[in-house]
């Protein structure tokens, strides 16, 4: 009976080894599963906040461009002066507006290519350098790329 008994553990414990593991490949698949949806989410995410800032670009030209029609047909009509220079102050603002949506959207375009160019430039060495002459090449990138992040991070430097 004590074998019995002393078994009856034996498989207890198994099971519950057996039921342990389940649980953590389950819980690990879920995370899998989680990660990815991340992932796809921040994709989407970025997607629609690119489309947000082209949408924006190109409302501020189209009223740019009624703008400037406006300020055109108040100059041919002889309008007064205070209108002219209304108009004149609203085509400068919807300019600027432009300038800075437009400064936005290369920004947020130059640090997804960044990554890519670096890449190309990895794969261009790759395919053009031997394997001694590229690890030179490449810690010499690396080394200059990290020198253009420094000059970019620096006070003084305008982005």
């Amino acid at each position: 009976a004590a074998l019995t008994a002393e078994s009856k553990i034996e498989r207890r414990r198994a099971r519950e080894r057996e039921s342990a593991r389940r649980s953590r490949r389950r819980k690990k698949e879920q995370m899998e599963m989680l990660e990815q949806k991340v992932s796809r989410l921040n994709l989407e995410n970025s997607e629609l906040r690119r489309k947000l800032q082209v949408n924006e670009i190109n409302r501020l030209q189209d009223a740019y461009k009624q703008l400037v029609g406006d300020l055109e047909k108040a100059v041919s009509n002889n309008s007064r002066e205070e209108e002219i220079v209304a108009l004149v102050e609203q085509v400068r603002e919807t300019q600027n507006k432009k300038k800075q949506a437009i400064k936005r959207y290369l920004g947020e375009l130059q640090q997804i290519l960044d990554p890519v160019r670096k890449s190309e430039v990895l794969l261009w060495l790759l395919s053009h350098m031997g394997t001694v002459e590229y690890d030179d090449e490449l810690s010499q990138v690396e080394h200059d790329s990290d020198l253009d992040d420094d000059k970019n991070s620096s006070p003084g430097h305008n982005q």
